[in-house]
């Protein structure tokens, strides 16, 4: 369990979730009644305070450093 900073319900996905932590950012998909956690994202060691999804589906992420 990651204590969360940020969640973002995807617009374009709007059955995912990500999460911004200090840790970085996680993906969360709700499918067949249950959330499916699909881990943290490579590359992503920051802390995300704030998410943004553009309407493409990129996400901007605020960062702490």
């Amino acid at each position: 369990l990651i204590a969360a900073d940020v969640l973002l319900r995807s617009t374009l996905h709007p059955d995912r979730v990500f999460i911004g932590s200090f840790k970085g950012l996680a993906s969360f998909r709700y499918e067949s009644g249950r959330w499916h956690d699909e881990g943290k994202v490579n590359g992503v060691d920051l802390e995300v305070p704030s998410i943004v999804e553009s309407e493409d589906g990129s996400l901007w992420l605020g960062t702490s450093s």
